[in-house]
């Protein structure tokens, strides 16, 4: 998974947006393809990535489905 000289799994996520992010790369998925698959605006997921803003609760469960183990602690 290190690509010039970059690994993303380095560093444990600590928030709900890093946590994100991370599940979205090692699936291998967009930001749009993800905010899609999830029902919501692109620019909504990048605020959650850069903890600009919080999903609600309604959108965690949401989330919850698809990140599963990342999201066992934190937010």
């Amino acid at each position: 998974m290190e690509c010039l000289g970059y690994n993303p799994l380095a560093a444990a996520p600590t928030t709900l947006g890093q946590r994100i992010k991370l599940y979205r790369r090692l699936h291998g998925l967009s930001q749009k393809r993800f905010a899609k698959e999830l029902g919501i605006d692109p620019t909504t997921l990048a605020r959650w990535e850069k903890g600009e803003s919080k999903p609600s609760n309604k959108l965690k469960k949401r989330l919850f489905t698809f990140l599963s183990g990342i999201l066992s602690t934190g937010e």
